[in-house]
């Protein structure tokens, strides 16, 4: 009670600016990146206070599925990969029945866990920086996650990597956000990873945990 999420708006404040500034911007506990992006457009879909700005764009690499992550006002959260709006109704509409999301972000490609099950595949094979989140089977606990890389001592992780990391740390459901450059993890206002650019990249949209009155 009193924590909920809240992802990234389609205004000069929240949408393509660095991940700590869209922390300050919104007064966010802790804020992570979202969704693959240009630096203003992200690839999935993208809902802020149960308003839709960004529908998902399919990508032949992976038979135009690609994951999100979704939360209804009463913070019900959902991961899954998304098919192409046009043979499926209810991603085209994530704000109405059954999905309702109030909050939702696009999530790197394939997804890492399903129902507890690792699942195959993912958009690359190398080693790179990271982010991913996920939850619980009791969907009590939620996971930000950023895995440093890129430099020495930080080598990054492989998808099957960040897949195990998720794994162990108990999640039931996970994916990947968008991960290299643009992974940044802030917490009480300070970046608490080393982005491999040396400093934050401006990407499209983000996550941030915020105190609410639900």
């Amino acid at each position: 009670p009193g924590i909920g999420l809240h992802a990234s708006a389609d205004n000069a404040r929240e949408r393509a600016v660095t991940t700590p500034t869209f922390a300050r911007n919104v007064g966010a506990l802790v804020a992570i990146n979202a969704d693959w992006s240009d630096g203003r457009t992200p690839v999935g879909i993208a809902v802020s206070d149960g308003a839709q700005w960004h529908g998902h764009i399919p990508d032949n690499r992976l038979a135009g599925r690609w994951g999100f992550f979704g939360c209804t006002i009463d913070k019900r959260c959902e991961i899954g990969n998304a098919a192409p709006l046009d043979t499926d109704a209810t991603l085209a509409n994530p704000t109405g029945a059954p999905l309702r999301f109030f909050e939702a972000i696009g999530a790197n490609g394939i997804v890492l866990i399903s129902n507890g099950a690792p699942r195959t595949g993912c958009y690359d094979t190398a080693r790179n920086p990271r982010s991913a989140i996920g939850y619980s089977q009791d969907r009590n606990t939620l996971w930000l996650v950023v895995v440093d890389g890129r430099r020495s001592g930080a080598a990054g992780m492989t998808c099957d990597e960040t897949r195990s990391l998720m794994a162990g740390l108990g999640c039931h459901e996970a994916a990947m956000l968008d991960g290299g450059g643009s992974s940044t993890l802030v917490v009480d206002g300070t970046v608490r990873n080393r982005p491999s650019d040396g400093t934050p990249r401006t990407v499209a949209n983000h996550l941030a945990v915020m105190f609410t009155d639900t």
